[in-house]
């Protein structure tokens, strides 16, 4: 690799500074008797790696991520550099997998996050289920690499019951980062044009403050009430609190020692519940 290429990517690399997702594969891979820290770290690095290039394509496909170093630069060369970084993800990925099972199950999952982007990209007609499908897809893909990837490493076969509800810890960590970002960031000019659940709410017009919402014909300075009143902040906490729910239940009907099981619900659950000084999930968060 030529050193202005190296350095692009170490640049593009160097503005993660969390790794919910290695971790995410760490506490299955441990909990599923994974003993090896070698091969956990580099499953971690690619796992990571693999998340920072859709964070890329999805900031240059969205264009609501002025200030990231990928879009301070010529979008042919981000793109380009996206491209090599997601190919380096998968080598680093399948470095461990003499059996194909680590990268095809990569392979599995991120396409399916892919058309979960697609339908967002495309289509701003929804109904709350499909936009629930949606987030199921393009979040909760993620997840469920993670959570897979960390379980058949420490296994070396694939386990169905991850599945389950792996899907799940992405959709309640994306609505709670939508709750975040109505309430806190002041963008919502930007959210608004978003697809997400909150706007299927509103767009119900349950009450005249939802009009308003929608609209944008509010002081800024109001729009914590109004959010209150239109009923949108409860709604998307009790949907957080569901879905946080089924990710619970599956980890409880995993086949697993029981000390093993709580590990997990500690480490993926009691990460994400709701309360009223909640900030965004670190899962998905800018």
């Amino acid at each position: 690799m030529n050193k202005e290429v190296s350095k692009h990517v170490v640049n593009f690399a160097d503005t993660k500074n969390n790794f919910p997702f290695a971790e995410l594969a760490l506490d299955h891979y441990l909990a599923f008797g994974g003993n090896d820290f070698e091969e956990i770290l580099d499953l971690g690095t690619g796992i990571e790696l693999l998340i920072l290039a859709a964070d890329i394509f999805d900031d240059i496909q969205d264009k609501d991520r002025p200030n990231a170093e990928w879009m301070k630069m010529d979008q042919a060369v981000s793109l380009n550099i996206a491209t090599l970084i997601y190919t380096i993800a998968l080598q680093v990925i399948s470095s461990r997998d003499p059996e194909g099972l680590l990268l095809k199950t990569a392979l599995k999952y991120t396409v399916q996050a892919m058309e979960g982007q697609h339908i967002d990209l495309v289509d701003n007609t929804l109904t709350e289920n499909q936009c629930i499908e949606m987030i199921k897809k393009k979040s909760g893909a993620l997840t469920a690499l993670a959570s897979m990837l960390g379980a058949v490493l420490a296994t070396k076969r694939y386990q169905s019951d991850v599945e389950q509800y792996a899907f799940y810890i992405g959709v309640a960590a994306q609505l709670k980062n939508d709750l975040f970002e109505i309430m806190y960031v002041n963008n919502t000019e930007t959210f608004f044009k978003k697809t997400n659940l909150a706007i299927q709410f509103l767009e119900k017009k349950f009450n005249t403050v939802s009009t308003e919402l929608l609209n944008n014909n509010f002081q800024q300075s109001e729009l914590k009430r109004l959010l209150l009143d239109s009923g949108v902040i409860h709604y998307m906490s009790v949907m957080i609190n569901v879905y946080n729910l089924k990710v619970k239940n599956g980890l409880e009907n995993l086949n697993l020692t029981l000390e093993n099981k709580n590990y997990l619900i500690k480490k993926i659950c009691e990460n994400e519940k709701v309360d009223k000084n909640a900030g965004n999930s670190k899962l998905f968060s800018s």
